[in-house]
């Protein structure tokens, strides 16, 4: 065997033991993660938890483990979140008087002290695993879902788009 042969031959080898090394560490994260995944739906059962809004005013019954803000959107109460709860945004802010926790690290870039004292917190980041009470301002309860179809969208500026809607049902909005 020439010298070429057997270095191309370790090489080879090193290679095979490198890519097996990876394809392993991947299927053991992957393992991993879909095992916590499943223990998470599995194992941890939070029941049916009391959803308080404004002391008594509109009391649900929610589905413990999710989070406040697909809580409160499963029950047609439409809290502002431009990312769509994913908590980068800060625009989700409600008063959490009890049951919520203490604030999350996700959460402080997007509040202030001020509101960390009064209990103001992303319902997006908040976790029901408890009777939950909060405060949401009256006009945010009477915001109503509308079904709609896109008629134009047209770009504006690079970062502006104007985007024309279509009622479907009903035809108009009534105050």
């Amino acid at each position: 065997m020439t010298q070429i042969e057997t270095v191309t031959m370790i090489l080879a080898s090193a290679i095979n033991v490198y890519i097996l090394s990876v394809g392993t560490f991947a299927g053991l994260t992957v393992a991993l993660a879909g095992l916590l995944i499943l223990a998470e739906r599995f194992l941890i059962n939070y029941g049916v938890c009391k959803l308080d809004i404004n002391a008594g005013e509109k009391p649900l019954d929610v589905k413990g483990g999710q989070s406040l803000l697909a809580a409160l959107y499963a029950n047609e109460i439409f809290i502002p979140s431009a990312c769509g709860g994913k908590g980068t945004c800060g625009h989700c802010k409600i008063v959490v008087t009890a049951g919520g926790g203490p604030v999350l690290p996700t959460e402080t870039p997007y509040l202030s002290r001020q509101e960390v004292r009064s209990n103001v917190r992303l319902a997006c980041q908040v976790k029901i695993r408890e009777d939950i009470y909060v405060r949401i301002p009256e006009e945010m309860l009477n915001v109503k879902m509308f079904n709609a179809v896109v008629e134009s969208a047209t770009t504006l500026t690079h970062d502006i788009r104007e985007v024309r809607m279509k009622l479907i049902e009903p035809a108009e909005i009534k105050q």
